[in-house]
Formats: structure tokens, sequence, C-alpha cells
């Protein structure tokens, strides 16, 4: 069997074995060898925070998010830009939060526009000629 390289040992998490080559005169492959296990788990790790920071940071600059009318523009533009992407369920969770809270600043923001209006009539009637009943 010389020239053929001999298959990593390892079961892979779904249960299926490994194919990747093992090190030479070893049984694992570098990604499970025990020796090599922790730095391949950094590696990982790090790919993933870098894939996860690829996306250029939400412009907000013209936004105060202190402000009813500011937190629905970047929550709405958040939402937007989250619709774009391709994203795991942890993702779609954080779409699931803005949605809920934008909806609820939608209502709030609806009921105070009606209780202006109101407040505004009451204070016509107040000026006008007609008294109060």
């Amino acid at each position: 069997m010389e020239g053929l390289s001999k298959k990593c040992a390892a079961i892979t998490r779904f249960g299926e074995p490994c194919k990747k080559d093992a090190i030479k005169d070893q049984d694992y492959c570098t990604v499970h060898h025990p020796a090599h296990a922790k730095s391949h788990r950094e590696r990982s790790r790090e790919g993933g925070r870098q894939k996860l920071n690829r996306t250029a940071p939400l412009d907000i600059s013209d936004l105060d998010p202190t402000t009813l009318d500011g937190l629905k523009g970047v929550l709405g533009r958040a939402l937007e830009r989250l619709g774009r992407l391709n994203f795991d369920s942890k993702v779609a969770n954080a779409i699931a939060v803005l949605a809920r809270e934008q909806r609820s600043i939608l209502q709030d923001s609806e009921f105070e526009r009606r209780l202006a209006a109101l407040e505004e009539t009451a204070d016509e009637l107040k000026d006008s000629s007609e008294p109060w009943r």
C-alpha cells in the first residue's frame, strides 16, 4: 500500500468517518489529532469572528436613536440590512427582536399622534367661545 495515504480514524460530529488524510505515521488528520485539537479550535473560532465582521458598519450618523423617530430609523435600517444577508438562526432571532421593537415603537408613535390630535382639538374648544359641558 505504499504511496496511498492512510485516512483519518476519527468519526465526525455527523457520525461519518473523516475523509481527510492522516498525518504521516499517525492515525488522525491535523483537524482531529489530539495534539492539534486546541489550535484547530482557536483557528476555527477566529475564522468565525472574521466572517461575522465582514459587513460594513450600519451608518446611522444622521439619526438620533434617543428620539422616537431616530430610533425607528435605526431599527428600520438594521432590519433592511439584515434582510439582505444570508443568516443563521442567531441572526434570524436578532431580526425578530428588532421587528418586535419596531412594531412597539410604531404602535406607540401612532398612539402619541392620536393623543396630540385630541389635545389640539381640546385646546381649540377651550379657546373657542363655546362653554364646556
